[in-house]
């Protein structure tokens, strides 16, 4: 069975979009994940959930550029070795690339590490609900941004109309090629849309050395106590495999609201690359898709079945226990089994 592979994600985002407000809030995360971050070429620092301030003016730079401009892909793989360190215990990596930055040359890098132990997870995508507009006026480029996004923040929603939000949110959309775009105000999102819970024994908090110059612990309390109650997640189980061409197609035309999904699925195909006694693990993050095979994992025993846990806004739990249980087919077909090879293209 595969080894543990920590995920790492780009966040990127034109300048004043946000990206420091969203880290500090996975910074503070309640599920005890540990992050390591990557700013810039600043260098790499391991942190304790919900301990650190991660402001860049608390930050002890190294200077000045681009991650995907003046860094090669050696030293990336040396930052995210570094934070492999298992003293650690490092359960996600968030690279912040710079405001000027090119992400989809930074997606390029990360995803072609040879790091063992990563998995490029994809690409957030800030931007300024007030500011995007004029900012696409002069720096139309950055519309490119968006296609290699898996995730829009649309960050200070709050700060414009709803109808100027709604139009932001289809200009998006269009621009990307179909990423889901979560508005949110203060770059603050749950937490479970990029992470799983985490537990570390014994406790970690506060044991590791950090080079900030200031620590502001109550710094969660600036995010709205409410954010939690915005999401809602759909379990679904099913004895029955699926079709991979239908859940493929599932994937690709997510219902409205989902951003993440999670767990195991069973495929009505018993041949070929992809093909396993047991389920695939399945992670997607907004349009990230990832398969794996099941890694056997201390006291507990394989799955057998297709679990799926989803989560996100708004979600219509009948409508998407519907379109999943029309996933199931006891049999496969030819389109099946050439959805397979789309299945192995994301399958480490």
């Amino acid at each position: 069975m595969p080894a543990r592979q920590v995920p790492v994600f780009v966040l990127a985002g034109f300048l004043g979009s946000g990206k420091t407000t969203f880290l500090n809030g996975l910074l503070h995360n309640a599920l005890g994940v540990r992050v390591g971050v990557i700013i810039n070429d600043f260098g790499d620092i391991p942190v304790d959930s919900w301990l650190v301030d991660a402001g860049v003016d608390t930050m002890v730079t190294l200077g000045g550029g681009c991650l995907c401009c003046v860094t090669d892909a050696g030293q990336i793989d040396d930052m995210l070795q570094r934070l492999l360190d298992p003293s650690l215990e490092i359960d996600a990596v968030v690279i912040e690339a710079s405001g000027l930055a090119d992400p989809a040359n930074l997606a390029l890098r990360v995803g072609r590490s040879s790091t063992r132990g990563v998995r490029f997870a994809g690409v957030v995508l800030m931007v300024d609900a007030g500011e995007y507009l004029e900012t696409l006026r002069i720096h139309p480029k950055i519309a490119q941004d968006g296609r290699i996004a898996d995730l829009i923040v649309l960050n200070k929603a709050d700060l414009v109309s709803p109808a100027d939000r709604d139009q932001l949110i289809r200009t998006l959309e269009d621009s990307s090629r179909g990423a889901p775009v979560l508005p949110t105000a203060f770059g603050a999102i749950d937490p479970r849309l990029l992470f799983d819970r985490a537990e570390h024994e014994p406790p970690r908090y506060g044991q590791v050395p950090l080079p900030f110059e200031s620590l502001n612990p109550s710094a969660a309390d600036r995010y709205h106590p409410h954010l939690h109650d915005q999401y809602s997640s759909v379990s679904f189980r099913a004895e029955r495999p699926f079709s991979p061409r239908l859940f493929l197609e599932f994937l690709y035309h997510r219902p409205a609201g989902l951003y993440r999904l999670k767990g195991h699925v069973r495929f009505a195909v018993t041949r070929g690359p992809g093909a396993a006694r047991h389920p695939l693990e399945v992670q997607s993050v907004g349009a990230h898709v990832r398969f794996a095979r099941q890694r056997q994992m201390p006291h507990h025993p394989l799955v057998d079945e297709t679990q799926l846990v989803l989560i996100g806004i708004g979600i219509d739990a009948a409508d998407v226990t519907a379109r999943l249980s029309a996933c199931e087919a006891d049999d496969a077909t030819p389109g099946d089994r050439a959805a397979m090879i789309t299945v192995n293209r994301y399958l480490d």
